[in-house]
């Protein structure tokens, strides 16, 4: 790798203020992610009760299931956002944060000695790729942990002793009990350890091995021990998972911006470059798969194999850099102290964060074709006996809206909250499978809540289901439907 003759530490916060401004105006307004609703209302349940729910505190579906709160961590960190700032600021939180990532992402190529050249179109496409994954869900979390990792695992290759190694094991302790992307953690060690292997260092291996063994331990350390494995399985083979975009396979233009990072990976990738390093190449490799067989795991592919892919292009692009003319700009930016350069871009932050919050923001609240909350309002005032059988995509706004006031069937937390039983019979609803509603009888359900676009609002204005169900309120986003005696 080269080593670069320039102060390039103005990168870092021009990257940092560039994503701050893409992913406030690019990235999807805070409650049309049907996960952002009841992350919060469970932020607001661990405050006021200072204790993990054993069962889902909300559905009549959950049947007392074990309720694997996987992100308790980060959700209590939403709870406190919100309650200090207000609901909006948890928005600008997630922005932030993941304008953070990229910042902290374009320092640590900066440090490895990769080129500006490579640096910024290698940057300016993670943060095109990274818009649609920066709602302030706990996946932020995995991503700064995922960053971490391969910081202090890079690092370690140089050091004869543990340096910050030991950090691993207690990053981890934080991972597992905020997200279910801690098992990332594990296949980044794995590379590492591959590559001592490859690099025959006994002893850089020997401290790979323990660190691994510590973090396994770490890992363990939540409230559900040994039980977080099964957890985490039923988040990874839900029984919606096929219904769900971010859970299905890639498809090329399904993800304008993965697909974006995936052919100037293919361009430019180059597995016989000797600038990069093997535990990057494994990385790459394994995510790029990881990827193809999960869109969700795009965001975990883009930020793994930046380093891989700006080491590429920086031996690609020697020849282009010297060709063009010094920018005045740049040389003006190279003379200014880093520590200045963070500090005005923290404080213009800080100005954009205030000045959203104080301007009109409801277009980065929730747009109206995905709010129920007119919904719920009729409900609680017309139908507040009834038990609904809800969309899966708007139970949290009535966890949320109501505190478990509306008794309903489904949310977005699938198998980690609900069992395959439950899921199966709201898939039976949804799709309208024969027998349905011989399937969701047993649960006293006599109220619908449902997507006007369902196939079930479809069938009913086609003329079925009319002899059981009667329309009673057409919302702007969903319709309610109460039995008909």
């Amino acid at each position: 790798m080269s080593t670069q003759s320039k102060n390039d530490g103005w990168l870092a916060p021009v990257i940092f203020l560039a994503s701050l401004i893409a992913f406030y105006f690019g990235t999807m307004p805070l409650f049309d992610d049907p996960d952002m609703p009841w992350h919060l209302a469970t932020g607001k349940l661990l405050l006021e009760t200072k204790a993990l729910p054993a069962t889902d505190p909300w559905s009549f579906a959950s049947g007392g299931a074990t309720w694997f709160l996987l992100s308790w961590i980060w959700n209590v960190i939403l709870g406190v956002v919100e309650s200090t700032t207000g609901t909006f600021s948890v928005y600008i939180f997630g922005v932030v944060w993941c304008a953070a990532l990229m910042g902290i992402l374009t320092q640590q190529l900066v440090n490895r000695g990769i080129e500006r050249y490579a640096v910024v179109p290698t940057m300016l496409l993670a943060i095109i790729a990274m818009v649609e994954f920066a709602p302030a869900r706990p996946q932020l979390m995995g991503y700064a942990m995922t960053l971490a990792f391969v910081q202090i695992l890079h690092a370690s290759r140089d050091n004869d002793g543990y340096g910050k190694l030991f950090l691993l094991p207690l990053l981890m302790l934080v991972w597992a009990n905020a997200h279910g992307s801690f098992i990332v953690g594990f296949t980044i060690l794995a590379a590492y350890f591959i590559e001592s292997n490859y690099a025959m260092d006994k002893s850089w291996r020997r401290r790979l091995i323990k660190i691994s063994v510590l973090c396994g331990i770490a890992a363990m350390m939540n409230p559900y021990n040994m039980e977080i494995l099964s957890g985490a399985m039923q988040t990874l083979d839900s029984d919606a998972k096929s219904y769900l975009i971010e859970w299905q396979s890639f498809a090329y233009g399904k993800s304008v911006g993965i697909s974006a990072w995936l052919v100037i990976f293919i361009l430019y990738s180059n597995f016989r470059n000797r600038e990069a390093f093997l535990a990057d190449k494994i990385i790459a490799l394994l995510w790029l798969i990881g990827m193809f067989l999960v869109i969700r795991n795009g965001a975990i592919f883009v930020l793994l194999s930046a380093p891989y892919l700006a080491a590429c292009i920086s031996v690609q692009m020697r020849g282009i850099r010297k060709e063009l003319p010094p920018s005045p700009m740049i040389t003006m930016l190279e003379k200014q102290p880093a520590k200045k350069l963070w500090v005005l871009a923290i404080a213009a932050a800080a100005s954009f964060s205030i000045a959203a919050n104080a301007l009109p923001h409801e277009s980065r609240f929730q747009t109206k074709t995905n709010s129920i909350f007119d919904v719920i309002d009729y409900v609680q005032k017309h139908e507040p006996n009834r038990r609904f059988l809800s969309d899966y995509d708007f139970g949290g706004q009535i966890i949320y809206k109501t505190g478990g006031k509306i008794p309903f069937f489904m949310d977005s937390r699938s198998n980690t909250a609900y069992s395959s039983k439950e899921m199966q019979n709201y898939l039976a609803f949804w799709l309208l499978q024969p027998g349905w509603e011989e399937k969701v009888k047993g649960y006293g359900i006599n109220g619908i809540i449902i997507r006007s676009n369902s196939l079930f609002s479809q069938a009913y204005e086609n003329g079925q289901y009319r002899s059981h169900w009667k329309l009673v309120f057409a919302g702007t986003a969903a319709s309610v439907y109460i039995s008909v005696p």
